[in-house]
């Protein structure tokens, strides 16, 4: 356990420098922003909007230039208008236009313990047991519980505030991402559609990740043992979760696990 609080410190300090870049970012009325807790699914998000917004198949080498992070610098420099930008920020009133992304949270905080693994912020000596009494409480990196980060965004719903989940798009990829780009506020064009969905099928973003693992500079020092893109199935968690901890994450999460009829 002293290993699992020493790697989640580690977190929280890799994750507060983009925090505090975010001072110096200036807002636009227009901006909108791609909003989610980590691990659900914003990078798929991402590549299939830059491949829409670009007119063609974007990869890894150059969809965070398109759909950048906030608070990277890079931000100031799309011309794409409006601007568009992913954050897994806490509710932030300057956030005007915010397209939220929620996963069913036990699918999310099995991808993060994988994730966490995969870029050396944990010890391989912690269980995911152990990391999701972490979760489960709000001490994983900078970020707030899964529960309290869904709630404070619910409640700040108004309308500029469009709800997607991660599972309906599974569904239905091009009518959920026909929804989500007349969300934004851009002409809907069906044949980029089914380009852009194409461009975000798993098997692609699966041998994109193989074929450019170096050429991205926020995968440079991961472990390749652990891919980043994995399954990009719902449901998964059943393969991890004991009965006792089902329990225990819907007792610590069962506000945001009802809101979004996960439960």
């Amino acid at each position: 356990m002293n290993r699992l609080r020493q790697s989640t410190a580690w977190i929280k300090r890799h994750l507060s420098k983009s925090n505090r870049r975010s001072t110096s970012f200036e807002f636009r009325s227009d901006d909108v922003f791609i909003v989610s807790y980590p691990k659900s699914g914003s990078t798929w998000i991402r590549m299939m909007l830059a491949s829409y917004l670009t007119g063609k198949p974007c990869d890894f080498t150059n969809f965070h230039s398109v759909v950048p992070e906030v608070h990277e610098r890079c931000s100031n420099a799309t011309k794409i208008q409006p601007r568009v930008f992913k954050s897994h920020s806490e509710p932030d009133r300057r956030f005007r236009r915010v397209v939220y992304l929620v996963r069913d949270g036990r699918d999310v905080a099995v991808s993060f313990y994988y994730h966490a693994l995969r870029q050396k912020l944990i010890d391989e000596s912690v269980t995911f047991e152990q990391f999701l009494t972490s979760f489960n409480t709000g001490h994983v990196g900078r970020f707030s519980s899964w529960n309290d980060h869904v709630c404070g965004w619910l409640q700040k719903r108004n309308e500029q505030f469009f709800l997607f989940h991660y599972e309906d798009i599974l569904t239905d990829p091009e009518e959920e991402f026909t929804r989500l780009i007349a969300a934004i506020g851009l002409e809907v064009n069906p044949d980029a559609i089914h380009m852009a969905v194409a461009a975000g099928r798993f098997a692609r973003m699966q041998r994109l990740e193989s074929e450019q693992h170096d050429l991205y500079d926020a995968w440079m020092l991961a472990d390749k043992r652990y891919p980043f893109v994995r399954s990009g199935r719902a449901g998964t968690w059943r393969r991890y979760f004991t009965e006792s901890m089902e329990r225990e994450f819907t007792k610590a999460n069962k506000e945001a696990m009802e809101l979004l009829s996960y439960v």
